[in-house]
């Protein structure tokens, strides 16, 4: 999905303690590898469990729903950061690779350096449900999560009672201002005839990179069971206009984050 709208987080949890609360989670899942029923009843068991969310977040952290329930590699990306500095690159990954026009549209919006301003939640989402934003539109509760995740993955940080740049979005900057948002649309309905995303980004910040971590279902990155017909041109997997070849590799640091004030 390459402009994923549904948003949701896991309820009573600040920015600021999403790590110390969704690595226990995702630890719970790979080694008891429960049922549905178990998750559910392993959530509302430490007040974690929000029926209307519930699908939307297993969906954006990749955690696969089934018999049992398994980690896609995004959530075992976070699972097996390092530390937490590294495991909120896994989640900016995962956010700016399954929304990159919102994320460019909201990072843009607060660069003070070319004519933004720092904003609220709300003055944000005014902005993005507006003529001015041409890519689909989340609905405020959904916003509102993406805000948190943004926080917790320090895109956005707080200053005052507004939203700022953090370090890892504004090193995104340079990245986010070369994506052409007509182009990437025409990509997107291109792609979607074929069933493939048209967007893939890794960026240089502070001296490394943000990564886009898979979407779901994610493509095999094995070598084919049989080589390609002599003399065929072939492009690898994922890769085009916005493919991982014009982009670095090599992570980034993490730094303080915020608290949401919605």
């Amino acid at each position: 999905m390459a402009q994923r709208v549904a948003y949701a987080t896991l309820p009573g949890i600040s920015p600021m303690a999403w790590h110390a609360t969704l690595v226990p989670l995702l630890a719970e899942v790979d080694r008891a590898r429960p049922g549905l029923r178990a998750l559910k009843e392993w959530l509302r068991l430490r007040n974690l469990f929000d029926r209307d969310g519930f699908e939307t977040l297993l969906a954006f952290l990749d955690v696969r729903p089934g018999e049992p329930v398994t980690l896609g590699p995004v959530a075992r990306a976070i699972l097996e950061a390092g530390d937490e500095p590294t495991a909120r690159v896994a989640l900016a990954d995962r956010l700016v690779g399954e929304n990159p026009l919102l994320a460019k549209y909201c990072l843009e919006a607060l660069d003070v350096d070319r004519g933004g301003r720092l904003h609220s939640t709300n003055e944000l989402y005014r902005m993005i449900t507006s003529y001015v934003y041409p890519g689909a539109k989340p609905t405020l509760p959904a916003f509102k999560a993406w805000v948190d995740w943004a926080v917790a993955a320090n895109l956005l940080k707080l200053v005052g009672i507004r939203w700022a740049l953090g370090e890892t979005g504004r090193g995104l900057l340079p990245r986010m201002r070369a994506l052409d948002a007509e182009e990437f649309l025409e990509d997107e309905r291109e792609a979607a005839k074929v069933g493939q995303s048209p967007f893939s980004i890794e960026e240089d910040v502070a001296g490394g990179s943000v990564s886009p971590a898979p979407t779901s279902p994610s493509p095999s990155l094995s070598p084919p069971s049989s080589p390609p017909p002599s003399g065929a041109a072939v492009q690898p997997a994922g890769q085009g206009k916005w493919g991982q070849g014009k982009w670095g590799q090599t992570p980034i640091s993490g730094t303080e984050i915020g608290v949401c004030p919605h």
